[in-house]
């Protein structure tokens, strides 16, 4: 791309953007390759299954009922078995993931189908909103020119929004993208200087459904100082009055229908955890490896977080702070989803907008500016970015290959992470090989 005038994205950078762009397209146009159908989505008979939980969970917070043990739903759930009605459960997530359905309630009563598509619009402005925030954070990692921010965030919404995993949450109505949106709208609020705003949604995204816990306790931890403390108690503290004050006597049930939860492993292709892949590849050992994974993806959060912390001491410049913050909340969310034993597919829109800041801005991340490094890393990162987005590659082309599959978005974390593993090291070490913490 010599002929740009000014910064610009590096060939790698195009070139796995590219690549990605054209497996999301193969992946939603294989459905019209003959003989026709979808290739990844099995369509259950109610539209938005997902969603009729949590749709229930409300209703019985504006009755009053418990919703962990609702006898009383107004839309009766024909997949209640197999998620937690085998065991006298009929909610699986955290009381406050259905207080931020209590609005939807009020707004169409019991019309199931109408929640469902607002839900539905809901998320696409969601995907918008998101996209943007995934653009601005690359501006602040790379001097790129507004207007080169401005052509990319359609595409980095086509990526986010069309790949199988967004679509099978879509599909379902899962709540994903807004813990998604969440988690990286504070990251830019953090850059921004705007402490209130990101602690506000920082603890919003963990009290969903947890999976942005260790992301808001290393936010927080990093906002709570002398110039920002005020601001950002007052942000945490909105989230909680909202969406865990008027059902915080419900902890104590929804600890006990996370037992229930934890207990479920599905080991179909929409299953894209480590325990699947380490069904899939070991047979047996899937225990094992998640707990290794989830380990060793704290391990990477927690010394991304230290260089964050010393660039943020030492005055860093505004790019230093949005690569290690990148680093950082992409190695945090990706803790949960190694160590769920049913990591679905949608969960990967927690750290796709990680690893598309990574891979776009990817120049940040060299050590050593030679050709050579950067090939390698161009083509772990176009590998990274194209095993997440694709799922299944028989799929992808169209094939149908059989109930265990290789999670390939499994493969492509564990590869993100080892680029973030090995910045962080690098970037622990001081001028003479000492660790700086």
């Amino acid at each position: 791309m010599s002929g740009n005038r000014g910064p610009s994205l590096s060939r790698w950078a195009w070139f796995s953007l590219f690549l990605g762009a054209a497996i999301v397209l193969m992946a939603d146009a294989s459905r019209y390759l003959p003989p026709t159908g979808e290739k990844y989505v099995d369509y259950p008979a109610l539209p938005s299954s997902d969603l009729l939980p949590s749709f229930n969970a409300a209703h019985a917070l504006l009755a009053g009922r418990n919703p962990y043990r609702d006898e009383r739903l107004v839309v009766r759930d024909p997949y209640a078995l197999s998620r937690g009605g085998d065991a006298g459960v009929t909610y699986l997530y955290p009381p406050s993931h259905a207080v931020l359905y209590v609005p939807v309630v009020l707004l169409v009563g019991r019309d199931f189908g109408q929640a469902a598509r607002v839900h539905f619009f809901a998320s696409l402005v969601l995907l918008a909103v998101l996209a943007g925030a995934v653009v601005r954070v690359l501006g602040l990692l790379q001097p790129i020119e507004l207007g080169l921010q401005l052509a990319l965030a359609p595409t980095v919404a086509f990526l986010i929004g069309l790949n199988p995993g967004a679509q099978l949450g879509l599909e379902r109505g899962q709540s994903d993208l807004i813990t998604a949106t969440f988690c990286w709208g504070a990251v830019l609020a953090f850059l921004r200087g705007a402490p209130a705003t990101a602690s506000f949604l920082a603890v919003a995204s963990a009290l969903l459904k947890g999976y942005g816990a260790l992301f808001a306790a290393g936010l927080l931890w990093l906002l709570f100082r002398r110039t920002t403390a005020r601001a950002s108690l007052a942000g945490a503290g909105l989230a909680l009055v909202l969406l865990l004050a008027p059902v915080a006597h419900l902890v104590p049930d929804a600890f006990a229908a996370y037992g229930v939860r934890e207990a479920m492993f599905w080991p179909g292709w929409t299953n894209q955890g480590f325990s699947n892949l380490a069904f899939v590849l070991l047979h047996g050992h899937a225990d094992a490896a998640r707990f290794a994974m989830a380990a060793t993806a704290a391990a990477i959060a927690v010394a991304c977080w230290l260089r964050l912390r010393r660039v943020l001491r030492n005055g860093g410049s505004d790019a230093q702070r949005a690569l290690w913050l990148t680093l950082f909340a992409t190695a945090s969310l990706a803790v949960p989803i190694a160590y769920s034993s049913n990591s679905i597919a949608y969960n990967c829109v927690l750290v796709l907008p990680g690893a598309l800041v990574l891979v776009l801005g990817q120049d940040a991340l060299l050590e050593r500016r030679s050709q050579t490094a950067a090939a390698c890393l161009g083509v772990s990162l176009a590998l990274a970015l194209f095993t997440m987005l694709s799922f299944s590659v028989h799929r992808a082309f169209g094939l149908r290959y059989g109930h265990y599959e290789l999670p390939l978005h499994a493969v492509g974390l564990a590869v993100l992470l080892a680029v973030i593993a090995g910045k962080s090291l690098a970037g622990l070490r001081g001028p003479r090989g000492h660790v700086e913490l």
